[in-house]
């Protein structure tokens, strides 16, 4: 299927297929008040089972994937920590289960009452596990299990605290806890199609643009706040996306603007005081980012998008090699510095400045909320956000060198204006060509196949064309050995490129690897590269785009020429559409690519209004029976 047949719509009536969606492994963290990094949180909760599967090519995807017994085991070694709120009043835990008073009968009485008890369910199940008004079924259910565990009180060996652990965790094994409906509701329509109900409209767009669920609760922060501690969110008893439960309560919705304003409400924005990151870091660190602020889905979709997040897992053996500071110019003690320092915009573990990758999420979050262009200014800025490097003391080693990666000299300031950096012309344009990316998608050695890596995940991520993977490989997929004066360019055109049988795959990648060879394996812009001038030239031929076709002198310039694509601009579309509705786009999806390609170009290349006229097509609102047409 041509890509220019999924942007044509032929006006028939859309849905996608009816499904559970099993939760994903940070919605439950959220879920559960728990944390992302495990500051100030439990360290458990982050390691639920409930990734997707290696082969999907988002975390949203959860087609087919249900609970096995693998999975089931592995959830029960997290499940007992993550339901302390619901044990006791206590200060450490939520601001539900802390200040509303009528649950307190349940935590201190020997004896509740019905009333207490059914107040406690309706109360944990709404606001601590479904975050939807429970079924009766599902009231019952736990009822009967309740009244049980609490008879089992009057043999004395069991406590209280005991007794609602049990209760809390049963509660968090029932199906509706583990799988988000989106079955529609009511009679089907003359197209065999059900609207999502208040409540399943809810969720998903609640997991459009966050991991927290409608009314989720926040946590206690202690040393925060002008009283010593604070409560996340800002309005605790509410709970995050609390407008969106509102909406959903109320019915309204429904409403194509209201949806649209729950968007632009939750979706992105700026806070110098960074309260988006209140429940993962410390202030410290909080200050240190960037004043721009995307939503958890919106920063999940740019990393998984350019796949940059696990950079750290990148191994780099001397970051620095064929860069200037690889010269006798530069002495033994900087090298030393500079590596110390390249680590630890990996681990952050000295200081509080953001790592490299969140530097990359600070970039992509300001032109999100600047919101013009953006797929184009993505591929094209040159304002970087960069750590600062003048804090001292004794950690100096560590982050004194944090700027090199860039190739800048001189202080970066402890100061947001500071931390804004314009990068020199024709040395950076965009994106592909931030330290992070670039390291991301770099080998662990200066001459390794980071050709290869950089040009497979273009081919794929801007401009939605497929290489056959290594398990299809029947040659030996090797490098000849690597040696003084050979480039990494020399040794690709050694082992691949004069072998036929390798060019089936390579001529997808290569072309589109060597414009980024004017850096090194970890981003660092190169100097020398084995006695010879750095050589990020190639040839593109036969790209999707004719437009695309013709030489590139480098990265900067293959940047550009991708960022002034329309192939580039749809293939964008059909990777916001994978992530945020969480499976593959079909033919029978053209209408909804349609309107958000209009949305995009009307709007001046707005990304969220982009997100907008997604959740209000009727591929997000309606559900069917009927296998959708396979993609």
């Amino acid at each position: 299927m041509s890509q220019a047949d999924l942007f044509t719509c032929d006006g028939a009536p859309a849905s996608s297929p009816a499904r559970l969606r099993r939760i994903e492994r940070l919605e439950w963290v959220r879920a559960t008040g728990s944390s992302e990094t495990g500051y100030k949180a439990s360290q458990v909760a982050r390691t639920n089972p409930f990734d997707a599967p290696p082969a999907a090519a988002y975390s949203t995807w959860s087609q087919g994937v249900g609970i096995d017994a693998t999975t089931l085991d592995l959830y029960f070694g997290v499940l007992g920590d993550t339901v302390l709120p619901w044990m006791a009043q206590d200060l450490r835990r939520t601001p539900r289960t802390y200040d509303d008073a009528g649950l307190r009968c349940m935590f201190d009485d020997a004896a509740p009452d019905d009333a207490c008890i059914d107040y406690y369910l309706d109360s944990l199940l709404q606001d601590g596990v479904l975050y939807r008004p429970p079924t009766d079924g599902e009231r019952t259910r736990l009822r009967t299990f309740t009244d049980r565990m609490l008879a089992e009180e009057s043999d004395g060996a069991t406590t209280r605290p005991d007794t609602l652990r049990k209760v809390a965790s049963a509660a968090w094994l029932q199906s509706g806890a583990l799988f988000r409906s989106e079955m529609g509701e009511g009679a089907a329509d003359a197209d065999g199609r059900r609207r999502l109900s208040d409540w399943e409209l809810a969720q998903a767009l609640s997991h459009l643009i966050s991991d927290h669920p409608p009314g989720a609760m926040g946590t206690y922060r202690f040393g925060e706040g002008p009283d010593g501690g604070s409560w996340t969110p800002a309005d605790p008893m509410a709970g995050y996306l609390s407008a969106i439960e509102s909406a959903a309560r109320d019915g309204s919705i429904q409403d194509p603007e209201v949806i649209r304003e729950l968007i632009r409400s939750y979706a992105a924005g700026t806070d110098p005081e960074r309260f988006d990151l209140n429940a993962d870091y410390r202030p410290e660190n909080r200050l240190a980012r960037g004043e721009y602020w995307l939503s958890h889905k919106l920063v999940r979709f740019f990393r998984e998008w350019l796949d940059y997040g696990d950079v750290a897992l990148v191994f780099k053996d001397t970051p620095y090699a064929t860069s200037k500071y690889d010269s006798d110019a530069y002495d033994d003690a900087l090298r030393g510095s500079i590596t110390a320092s390249y680590t630890n915009l990996m681990t952050g573990y000295n200081g509080y400045e953001p790592l490299l990758s969140q530097q990359l999420d600070d970039v992509i979050a300001r032109v999100v909320v600047e919101d013009s262009d953006v797929l184009s200014t993505l591929l094209t800025t040159r304002r970087f956000y960069v750590a600062a490097n003048t804090a001292g003391g004794s950690t100096i080693k560590s982050t004194g060198e944090t700027h090199r990666p860039y190739g800048l000299d001189g202080p970066i300031e402890a100061d947001r204006d500071a931390r804004w950096v314009d990068m020199p012309q024709g040395q950076r344009a965009g994106v592909l060509t931030h330290p992070a990316f670039l390291a991301a998608h770099g080998g662990n050695f200066e001459d390794d196949a980071s050709v290869v890596h950089r040009g497979r995940l273009i081919r794929e991520q801007l401009l939605c064309q497929s290489v056959p993977g290594l398990e299809l490989v029947m040659v030996e997929a090797k490098l000849v050995p690597s040696a003084p004066e050979k480039s990494a360019r020399d040794r690709i055109a050694e082992s691949i490129e004069s072998k036929s049988e390798c060019l089936g795959c390579h001529q997808l990648m290569n072309p589109l690897g060597y414009p980024f060879e004017v850096y090194n394996h970890a981003g660092f812009p190169r100097a020398d590269d084995h006695g010879s001038a750095p050589d990020g030239s190639s040839v593109l031929e036969n790209m999707p785009d004719p437009a695309l076709d013709g030489p590139v002198s480098d990265a900067v310039e293959l940047a550009e020429r991708l960022a002034g694509s329309e192939h580039v601009e749809r293939c964008f579309i059909r990777h916001t559409f994978r992530h945020f509705m969480g499976r593959n786009e079909a033919q029978a999806d053209a209408c909804a690519l349609s309107a958000m390609e209009q949305a995009y170009q009307d709007s001046g290349g707005s990304f969220l209004a982009m997100l907008e006229a997604l959740a209000t097509s009727d591929a997000f609102l309606y559900r069917q029976d009927s296998p959708q047409e396979a993609p």
